[in-house]
């Protein structure tokens, strides 16, 4: 047996052109708390924001990083239609007209939707089919 365990995910790093700005969106428009805020000894700026067990860092973008920058942060949600109304009626537009349906990304099928966030981040909303 080893010496080590990976229990799971501890936080998704998204590089974003204004930290602030990005933690008020996921706060304002997706319910995550902000809760972190740290100054590198360089000057830049990290946030972190948490909505259940999901914790978004965000990175003042330096153009030396960008060769990592994540393609998209899923977001698990309950009620993706519900939630695909709200944000459209406060001017989310969602890369596609219709949520997709996912049926053999998981045994029990799955529905997502895109849009994109402040800092041109790409932003799922993910729910799992109910059995």
């Amino acid at each position: 047996m080893a010496d080590y365990l990976v229990k799971g995910l501890a936080h998704v790093g998204v590089m974003t052109r204004d930290v602030d700005a990005s933690m008020d969106f996921y706060a304002e428009y997706l319910g995550f708390e902000r809760y972190h805020m740290h100054t590198l000894p360089n000057g830049r700026k990290l946030g972190f924001a948490r909505c259940g067990g999901l914790v978004v860092e965000f990175i003042e973008s330096d153009a030396r990083r960008e060769k990592g920058t994540i393609d998209h942060v899923a977001i698990e949600v309950l009620g993706l239609d519900a939630m695909t109304d709200a944000l459209k009626s406060r001017g989310i537009v969602f890369d596609y007209d219709e949520n997709h349906t996912v049926s053999d990304l998981f045994p029990s099928g799955s529905r997502m939707n895109f849009f994109t966030g402040p800092s041109g981040e790409r932003i799922e909303l993910y729910e799992y089919a109910r059995k």
